[in-house]
């Protein structure tokens, strides 16, 4: 699943954990947001979460667990300036 909600990663990603509905996902592909829309607190919330999860996706990975939700932080802007042609239906 890729999660790109451009500030809220951090009701959305808890709420991943808390209620289970992490288990389902095989991965968490997440575009952390830190812009000067958050409060210092927030932003300073969102590198943690980051690193919070990226430290138990390493232990899990690491300590060989049955099903692991890998989460990675990816930041894809990849079509950020693309003109070309759109795909028609």
């Amino acid at each position: 699943m890729k999660l790109d909600v451009e500030g809220r990663e951090l009701s959305i990603v808890p709420d991943l954990v808390m209620s289970g509905a992490l288990q389902h996902l095989a991965n968490l592909h997440v575009d952390w947001t830190v812009d000067s829309l958050l409060s210092r607190e927030e932003q300073e919330d969102v590198f943690k979460l980051a690193d919070t999860m990226a430290t138990l996706t390493r232990m899990a990975i690491n300590s060989n667990l049955t099903h692991v939700s890998e989460v990675t932080g990816e930041d894809d802007e990849m079509y950020l300036s693309f003109d070309g042609a759109l795909p028609q239906c």
